[in-house]
C-alpha cells in the first residue's frame, strides 16, 4: 500500500521472477510508477542480482528483496519482523541503518527483534511476555539484567559490546 510495507520473518518466492521486478511489485498501489526501484536495490546491495530468479536466492538475499521491496513503496509507516536474523553482519548493519535514515527522514519504522544487542539501536523498546506488554522506553532503561531474567529467564551481564558500532553517513 502506499501508507504501511510489512516484511514478515521469511520471503519465499514461488515463481521465477527476476528479483528487480519483485522489487518492483512493491510499486504496484502507485500504477505503473516504477520509481524508487532502482534505489531500493541498491540501498539492499541488491543491484547486482537484479536479473537474477528470485528463486535462485539465498535466505539472507531473499530477505533482502523483502526490505527492498517494502522500501520501494515509500510507505511511511514500515513494519518488519525480524530484519536482520539471516543476515552477515555487513547487510545487518546497513539495514540497521536504513531504519535510522527512515525514521531521522520522518517514517516511522517498527521492528520485532530477539537481537537484544540489534535492540539497542532503537530509540525506543516494547517488551512482550507472552503476550503482556513489561517494558516500555529507552534500550538503556527497559533492557535490564532483571527484565531479562525475567522474560527469556535466562541470567544476564553485561559487557563492552563486540558488535561494530554503525558507522557515520
Amino acid at each position: 500500500g502506499r501508507k504501511l510495507a510489512w516484511v514478515g520473518q521469511e520471503a519465499h518466492f514461488e515463481f521465477a521472477f527476476p528479483v528487480r521486478e519483485v522489487v518492483a511489485q512493491g510499486r504496484y498501489a502507485w500504477g505503473d510508477d516504477l520509481s524508487g526501484v532502482a534505489e531500493a536495490l541498491a540501498e539492499l546491495d541488491l543491484t547486482f542480482l537484479a536479473d537474477r530468479p528470485a528463486t535462485r536466492l539465498s535466505g539472507g538475499e531473499r530477505h533482502r528483496v523483502g526490505l527492498a521491496r517494502a522500501l520501494a513503496t515509500q510507505a511511511p509507516i514500515q513494519l518488519w519482523d525480524e530484519p536482520v536474523a539471516q543476515l552477515d553482519v555487513r547487510h545487518a548493519l546497513e539495514v540497521m541503518r536504513l531504519a535510522r535514515r527512515l525514521a531521522d527522514g520522518g517514517g516511522t519504522v517498527v521492528v520485532s527483534l530477539h537481537d537484544l544487542r540489534a535492540a539497542y539501536r532503537f530509540d525506543r523498546v516494547l517488551v512482550l511476555d507472552r503476550g503482556r506488554l513489561v517494558g516500555n522506553g529507552k534500550p538503556h532503561d527497559v533492557l535490564t539484567a532483571a527484565l531479562i531474567r525475567e522474560v527469556f529467564r535466562v541470567a544476564a551481564t553485561f559487557v563492552e559490546s563486540l558488535v561494530p558500532e554503525l558507522p557515520p553517513d
